[in-house]
């Protein structure tokens, strides 16, 4: 308002900055989308062949998403476990064998874009590829969502959480080496209107019991991430440090170190108990035995790939 006590119109100038960094903001948001997509997925070159074992085709003929189907006899249980973003299904066998002597069958699914899933990889993209593999265990295996381990590795927990918020009558939920989201890998904050799998926001509005292992020595992921999402399960959550683990070993590690192992065992045998039951040292040493073995071979015969700090090695994943 001016001396003569009239409204003055707005400086245009003002209006022009503000659609101006309106615009910037957008624009900038739209290339930060499609960076993050570019750093969030790397399919491993070239894709395997139809001859891989276990292999699976899920979802309708026009939209197929591979899987490995790795079953336990007289399992009434299953792992749905959603792998790495630098690997693809040849890596997963190892781990689905772990999981297989815990009495447990397990299916592992295909990002859109890796192996022999079609498509381009993106958020959207992998939660319907995650929800085919889903329903497949459902409607095609028999099994009922309450038998049913939602379980993720790395970026692998994105999917994971996504299907434990949307199905909340899943069993329980695993995650190994889980981030707070994409974004806060690099951030810690989210500073952009996109938060790619936001974990830290989905897992408050899970239903089942929540175990979250993570290594102390993981450079990729820093472990206090893992506590993070544990945290916000509340009571229904518990955090497990892997000593000495790094983000491409945390798996492995998990099984073979004996406290660790005794969580995962009674986690998986009973997701509800407040405590963990005991692992035999028979037990524990078998896990070790296995673990040296797959370490060996991993360490023998690196893969090329991978954009961590930490080597790539065959069967883990680089970094996330």
């Amino acid at each position: 308002m001016n001396a003569k006590g009239t409204t003055m119109a707005p400086l245009p100038r003002f209006r022009r900055l503000a659609l101006d960094l309106a615009a910037l903001y957008a624009a900038a948001s739209c290339v930060g989308c499609a960076v993050m997509n570019a750093a969030m997925f790397h399919p491993p070159k070239p894709p395997y062949g139809p001859d891989l074992p276990g292999l699976v085709s899920m979802g309708a003929p026009d939209a197929p998403v591979a899987g490995v189907w790795s079953p336990a006899p007289g399992a009434t249980r299953a792992v749905l476990f959603s792998h790495g973003n630098a690997e693809d299904l040849r890596y997963v066998h190892d781990r689905l064998a772990l999981l297989n002597r815990l009495g447990l069958s397990a299916l592992a699914w295909e990002y859109p874009g890796y192996g022999l899933t079609p498509g381009k990889p993106t958020e959207s993209t992998v939660y319907a590829a995650a929800e085919t593999a889903f329903r497949h265990l459902v409607e095609e295996r028999g099994f009922a969502p309450s038998n049913i381990v939602v379980c993720g590795y790395s970026i692998g927990s994105g999917p994971a959480c996504y299907l434990a918020e949307k199905h909340p009558d899943v069993g329980a939920l695993l995650l190994v080496a889980p981030f707070k989201s994409a974004v806060r890998v690099v951030t810690r904050v989210r500073i952009l209107p996109f938060d790619p799998f936001p974990n830290l926001a989905r897992v408050p509005r899970t239903r089942c019991p929540v175990l979250v292992l993570h290594g102390t020595a993981d450079t990729i992921i820093p472990s206090w991430h893992g506590e993070a999402v544990a945290a916000a399960a509340g009571g229904r959550g518990r955090f497990v440090p892997v000593p000495g683990a790094t983000h491409v070993s945390v798996f492995h590690a998990a099984f073979a170190d004996p406290a660790a192992s005794a969580a995962i065992r009674a986690f998986l045998a009973h997701p509800h108990a407040e405590s963990t039951e005991s692992v035999s040292h028979a037990e524990s040493a078998e896990f070790a035995e296995s673990d040296s073995h797959a370490e060996s071979a991993e360490n023998a015969e690196p893969r090329s790939g991978g954009s961590g700090a930490e080597p790539p090695l065959v069967g883990h994943p680089p970094a996330p």
